[in-house]
């Protein structure tokens, strides 16, 4: 007899909770509901993960402590010069401000200057310390310390007026260095402009940021004489060109010349200048740089608060990236976001060990059923297709398990057994199985069942006769009778190996059955490490059953379990 078409045992009829409205009408979704649940999540997450978090702060603090115990200290030394402008007019202030923070800015561009550097550089001849000589780059630095391991409190004696025409490579980074460790800083309403060097001897720092400004000031004065020369040159040629070589206003003219560059020559050779005046600029050391008693870095403070954070911020991302970007399905949620699927329920491991391990599987089994509305009662037979999409994802034991369950209620069921056997491709067999629950049927299927109709014929048969039957199917990626034994069932539930199996592989599962015109009615997270999972999914089925739900019905942790048989 050949096996009647869907249409006459009533299968689209069944099939309606597929194509039509989900079997529970789900509200929509309330955003900020959503996104404070995210950030439950994220909080339980981290909680769950705090002695890595301590751990990573732990190495971070030491790693600073290490830091902070082999670094140099580095001292900062200032240097304060008052400059002093008589140009503008007394009747327009603001053009005197205005002239005046110009020409300050133009003041702190010439102690930056490689000018002044070249000065200090062969006036304490830094060329020959190694440390400056060095060079400021990272790698020539460390060579520098390793050169000079302590820090020098006293330089070479000053040479002042030095030549810095002789540049070598050495010179060239000792500037180099001067400069880089050089900051200068200006306030334009008392005139006053800061110069401050850092260094590792607090000395040394006072001694160079000293020399700064004294050389600037003769930087400033040499520049002066350079213009006023240069003016009375044109002054020369001018009266020359006027008047004889004799003429008393020429003669005039070369003696103040001469008077010039005598000038110019006595302040190369003259000890440090301490102030210049010059015809419309004065400037003067206000205050010369102290040694400083107090290194200005690495600040103890500065160093393990930022270590501190790292350690927070630095393992708490992580954390999160990773269990973002995990290809396993960790939580209810994770399923929900990364598939799109409603997650019905979890399923604890198999544990032989534990002495309520059934226990908790049936009451976790039981949850699944209610969420699927399993346990409401209906004239009509329900056909539950179970498959996942690769094996071992736990579909025996949610099978057996339901089946039990349903069968104590007072159901009718039918278990199909549609996964081929190797040892009996065959053979088709039927058995009653009978534990402290209930009995129900269990027909196992052979290949040769599957591959022709008979399928069809029994569950035609079985919705006559039967109140739930249920329908262990094939993997969805692996054999098509999956496929085909899902377009007779009511409701395809979806299994998935908790945090092993890929959400891709499961997405592409559910795209299978979705191209057969066949809607997943929910997701089932299978081996789930109850106590793992209850801790992460506070407040959850999973939370409840491992922690509270042993005082009801013995279901308690192994450890509870133990101490209480004691």
């Amino acid at each position: 007899m050949n096996a009647p078409h869907l249409e006459q045992i009533g299968i689209n009829g069944g099939r309606r909770l597929l194509t039509g409205r989900p079997l529970i009408e789900e509200q929509p979704a309330d955003p900020r509901a959503h996104n404070e649940e995210v950030l439950r999540g994220a909080a339980r997450l981290l909680w769950r993960k705090r002695g890595i978090i301590a751990l990573s702060v732990a190495v971070c603090l030491t790693l600073a402590t290490l830091i902070l115990l082999t670094s140099q200290k580095q001292y900062t030394a200032e240097a304060s010069v008052r400059v002093n402008f008589g140009s503008g007019s007394a009747s327009n202030p603001a053009r005197i401000q205005m002239d005046a923070a110009a020409m300050i800015d133009g003041e702190t561009k010439i102690l930056r200057s490689r000018a002044v550097a070249d000065r200090v550089v062969a006036r304490w001849h830094l060329d020959q310390i190694p440390a400056f000589a060095a060079g400021p780059g990272l790698v020539s630095r460390v060579l520098g310390s390793l050169s000079e391991p302590a820090p020098r409190d006293d330089l070479p004696t000053g040479d002042a007026g030095a030549d810095t025409a002789s540049r070598s490579a050495a010179f060239l980074r000792a500037t180099a260095t001067v400069m880089a460790n050089t900051t200068v800083v200006s306030d334009n309403r008392s005139y006053i402009i800061g110069i401050r060097y850092r260094w590792t001897s607090a000395e040394t720092a006072a001694r160079i940021a000293t020399t700064l400004a004294q050389e600037y000031l003769r930087e400033r004065q040499e520049q002066g004489l350079a213009a006023a020369r240069g003016r009375q040159v044109a002054e020369v040629v001018q009266l020359s060109q006027r008047f004889g070589e004799r003429h008393p206003a020429l003669q005039a003219a070369n003696a103040r010349l001469a008077e010039i560059d005598g000038e110019i020559v006595a302040a190369a050779k003259a000890a440090p200048a301490q102030a210049v005046t010059l015809d419309s600029f004065a400037a003067e050391i206000a205050l010369p740089a102290e040694k400083p008693l107090v290194p200005s870095s690495p600040k103890p403070a500065v160093v393990l608060g930022l270590a501190l954070l790292l350690g927070l911020v630095g393992s708490s991302a992580a954390i999160l990236l990773i269990e973002r970007f995990s290809i396993g399905l960790s939580n209810e949620r994770a399923a929900s976001d990364k598939l799109g699927l409603r997650c019905l329920g979890t399923v604890p491991a198999e544990a032989p060990d534990h002495p309520h391990n059934n226990a908790m599987i049936r009451e976790a089994v039981r949850a699944i059923g209610v969420a699927a509305a399993l346990d409401v009662r209906s004239s009509t037979c329900t056909v539950v297709l179970i498959t996942s999409s690769g094996p071992n994802e736990g579909k025996s034991l949610l099978a057996s398990t339901l089946a039990s369950i349903m069968a104590q209620s007072g159901r009718r069921v039918l278990m199909v057994d549609a996964v081929p056997d190797p040892t009996r491709p065959n053979r088709s067999r039927e058995k009653w199985t009978a534990d402290a629950g209930g009995s129900y049927r269990v027909v196992k299927l052979g290949d040769g069942d599957l591959s022709g109709g008979a399928v069809e014929h029994l569950v035609m048969l079985a919705r006559n006769e039967h109140d739930v039957v249920l329908i262990k199917a094939p993997p969805v990626l692996i054999l098509s009778d999956a496929v085909r034994l899902a377009r007779l069932a009511d409701m395809v539930m979806l299994l998935a190996h908790w945090r092993k199996t890929p959400a891709a592989i499961v997405a592409s599962a559910a795209r299978r059955l979705r191209d057969a015109g066949i809607t997943v009615s929910g997701l089932v997270l299978t081996n789930v490490d109850l106590y793992h999972y209850g801790a992460e999914q506070l407040g959850g089925v999973g939370h409840f059953l491992a922690r509270y739900h042993g005082s009801h019905t013995s279901i308690a942790p192994p450890e509870q379990a133990s101490a209480s048989a004691k």
